[in-house]
């Protein structure tokens, strides 16, 4: 931080606010020295710059707290945990650089039948087709919300 900038003294909040706490007393300055409520008033000036130092102080604070929240929802990686992934990733790249092409052909045969099977039956009927889009759809959101409480 420069010195003499304290972005908790010019939010007006404790050093233990949590983001709700800082969000609501920035909201609370921003309304408050808000260039447009200073139009034509003398203090016009000191009210943007004053918002400049609010807007600066909000970034500093909100951004640590989003840091450090992300920090502590993730847990370090163990040694273990990193061997593993370095094990997977070699054999992952070993088994890649054997079977790759295959693989390769095999993924653009897969997804040019599913592009064809869809045109066909949205040729065949159109309000058929969005019914399996629709499902297609529906059916990935409904597997990626039930894995988020897995990861």
């Amino acid at each position: 931080m420069a010195a003499g900038f304290d972005p908790y003294e010019i939010l007006g909040v404790g050093k233990d606010a949590t983001l709700e706490q800082i969000r609501a007393a920035y909201r609370e300055k921003v309304a408050r020295y808000h260039p447009d409520k200073h139009r034509g008033n003398p203090l016009e000036e000191l009210a943007a710059a004053k918002l400049v130092e609010i807007n600066r102080a909000w970034e500093m604070l909100s951004g640590a707290r989003v840091r450090s929240t992300a920090k502590r929802a993730a847990p370090p990686a163990s040694a273990g945990t990193k061997l593993v992934r370095t094990v997977g990733l070699f054999v992952a790249l070993l088994f890649f650089l054997r079977f790759g092409l295959v693989l390769g052909r095999e993924l653009i045969v897969i997804v040019r039948a599913f592009v064809l099977g869809v045109l066909f039956v949205v040729r065949m009927s159109p309000v058929l087709g969005v019914a399996v889009v629709m499902a297609i759809a529906l059916g990935a959101g409904y597997f990626l919300r039930s894995r988020k409480g897995h990861g």
